[in-house]
């Protein structure tokens, strides 16, 4: 798989959360990540730029928070590539 395709499928995959959030199956609508993206926001750690001011009112008047989702992004990309190597190193023959 080359790097497009893996970066492609690192920001398909957190998007889609959204809408098996407990959240969006509700009724509520609202777009948040839902498992396992949303260990972020469950655990308290946020972002360092939530803490500026003009950020803060722009991040609690939309429910998507955008640093959180490019923070989720890279994680993903990390453990594909993880997941891809391990995958390619079973594959191959022992010698």
């Amino acid at each position: 798989m080359n790097k497009n395709k893996l970066f492609l499928w690192s920001c398909i995959f957190p998007l889609s959360s959204i809408f098996w959030s407990q959240l969006y199956q509700d009724g509520y609508r609202i777009f948040k990540l839902g498992f396992p993206f949303n260990f972020i926001t469950y655990h308290g750690l946020e972002a360092p730029a939530y803490n500026i001011l003009i950020f803060k009112n722009f991040f609690t008047l939309t429910s998507f928070r955008l640093d959180i989702y490019i923070l989720c992004v890279l994680a993903t990309y990390f453990c594909l590539i993880l997941l891809i190597k391990m995958i390619n190193r079973i594959k191959s023959p022992t010698t």
